[in-house]
């Protein structure tokens, strides 16, 4: 569908630079013609030959994304997640995987002393 959108696009703009030629006369519509006639060659040229998988992927998944990410702010961002994930280490300091995700977030915010701390509590509960 794109191939003939372009194909279509190419043929007006050859009748629009003949008929600019053989009447001599000063039209801008050519130009504008032939701008659209480039913009639509190149999102043809795009999907024939780039990266198209990866654009429908980004498409499919960027919603999850998103949604993601209003969940994240929803709970304070990343620093209110590192407050309740605190609050659930205090209860429970036996959780790996909990560790692990703290550790990731002070690395992140560079708190590189809580960071290292993460760590050897990661090293201490980690069954040998």
């Amino acid at each position: 569908m794109l191939l003939l959108i372009t194909a279509i696009f190419a043929l007006l703009l050859f009748i629009m630079v003949l008929l600019h030629f053989f009447t001599l006369e000063k039209n801008y519509s050519l130009f504008y013609l032939s701008m659209i006639y480039l913009i639509v060659s190149s999102i043809n040229l795009y999907f024939l030959t780039g990266q198209w998988h990866s654009y429908w992927q980004w498409k499919k998944e960027g919603e999850a994304h998103y949604a993601l990410l209003a969940q994240i702010e929803s709970l304070g961002g990343i620093y209110g997640l590192i407050t309740r994930l605190e609050q659930r280490l205090a209860i429970n300091d036996k959780d790996i995987k909990g560790w692990q995700i703290l550790a990731k977030l002070y690395l992140n915010t560079n708190q590189k002393e809580k960071y290292e701390h993460a760590l050897m509590k990661i090293k201490v509960t980690q069954p040998q």
